[in-house]
């Protein structure tokens, strides 16, 4: 029961670091983490060079992890 309640409280805190980041970075993140695409794929669907992909997936990732920290999540390296 413990685990799964931390479980919803990682994802919730997931959700919003998410949620808080600019719509560019978020939809990159999204198409390729949650729906599995490649660069590549992203790329393609956003209409962007595979180049502005990585650059807003690594700066949004870098963002949530930073958001993370800062929420007490412990285990993420800011």
């Amino acid at each position: 029961m413990q685990h799964e309640v931390w479980d919803l409280a990682l994802a919730d805190q997931v959700s919003q670091a998410l949620g808080d980041l600019p719509v560019e970075e978020r939809r990159a993140i999204e198409l390729a983490y949650f729906d599995g695409r490649t660069y590549v794929e992203v790329a393609e669907l956003l209409d962007q060079p595979e180049g502005t992909i990585k650059s807003r997936i690594r700066n949004g990732m870098r963002r949530m992890r930073i958001a993370l920290v800062e929420a007490g999540i412990q285990g993420v390296d800011a």
